[in-house]
């Protein structure tokens, strides 16, 4: 039994030594780039923050413009002419909504509001996210702590295990 023991804590360390070590700020950054749940939060927050700069656009003035050009070749044949004709249009429309029933000033504050909900969805995802990692960043120093305190017993045990030994086979030969 105490060498099964023995044997998964020697197994538990050397796993523990092949990994790669992460330091706090290391891990907040590896959060940052691959969790799904911060990614989609902060896609979220960014595509509603544009939504609401596209909602201002009822209050800008609206510009168009066309530029066109044609041209027609024609060609007589009784009198072996040709003539070429080319024309050029360009237009450049502006309008501006002057009033549009409070519509334009309801929609934008509509944007806000998502916006607001938004980044608070944001830092709700963001709290749960730091909750979690720091959750586990202690697990992770509780359990680095429990295998460096279970080398100690086992150590321990050995030595006891030597001074019972020795002392055993001191009585028998004595």
């Amino acid at each position: 039994m105490k060498r099964m023991q023995i044997l998964g804590l020697t197994l538990m360390i050397s796993v523990s030594t092949l990994a790669r070590t992460i330091d706090w700020s290391g891990g907040l950054t590896l959060i940052q780039q691959n969790n799904p749940e911060w990614t989609a939060a902060n896609q979220t927050f960014e595509s509603i923050r544009a939504l609401e700069g596209s909602a201002r656009a009822g209050f800008l003035p609206e510009v168009s413009v066309s530029v066109g050009t044609n041209q027609s070749y024609s060609q007589n044949y009784n009198e072996s002419s040709s003539a070429t004709q080319r024309s050029d249009s360009a237009n450049l429309n502006l309008s501006q909504n002057l009033f549009a029933g409070f519509a334009d000033m309801a929609r934008y504050n509509e944007a806000k509001q998502n916006t607001q909900i938004a980044h608070i969805t944001w830092q709700q995802t963001k709290a749960k996210i730091g909750y979690d990692y720091k959750s586990a960043y202690a697990g992770l120093i509780y359990a680095q702590e429990y295998v460096a305190l279970t080398k100690k017993i086992v150590d321990r045990r050995k030595e006891n295990l030597n001074i019972v030994e020795l002392r055993f086979n001191t009585q028998i030969r004595g």
